[in-house]
């Protein structure tokens, strides 16, 4: 799943505390791992690393989702 910029908008609008989540900072450095950037993560290999974002990016769009759907 790749996370488009309009990916992005749709999330930051609509999930909750967007900004002060800790799902979303572990996405970001997890997204840093996967690209070969420095990542304060150092536990995991990038395939392991690949694998939670990818759960990670299906949770927050769905939450995303659902909080949308809610407002309509």
């Amino acid at each position: 799943m790749e996370m488009t910029n309009e990916f992005w908008d749709f999330i930051e609008e609509n999930l909750p505390n967007y900004y002060t989540r800790d799902d979303v900072l572990r996405h970001s450095n997890l997204q840093l791992l996967v690209d070969g950037e420095e990542s304060c993560i150092t536990d995991l290999t990038p395939e392991e690393a690949k694998a939670e974002l990818e759960a990670l990016s299906l949770k927050l769009y769905t939450e995303a989702i659902d909080a949308f759907t809610q407002k309509v």
